[in-house]
């Protein structure tokens, strides 16, 4: 049987303004969210906000 990856993620959807969602992107970078050893990390923003996270 195939190994299985954990997945942490995070959706927040309208909760955001767009400019709180490039924020928020930013800040998970610089807290080392994307080098969680053995896990995926999915973030899930609104449509609207897809601009301002676009990159990160």
């Amino acid at each position: 049987m195939a190994q299985r990856t954990p997945i942490s993620a995070g959706n927040w959807k309208m909760h955001l303004s767009d400019a709180a969602a490039g924020d928020l992107c930013r800040a998970l970078l610089a807290g080392g969210i994307d080098r969680v050893a053995g896990e995926r990390v999915v973030l899930a923003p609104g449509f609207l906000q897809l601009g301002q996270v676009r990159g990160h």
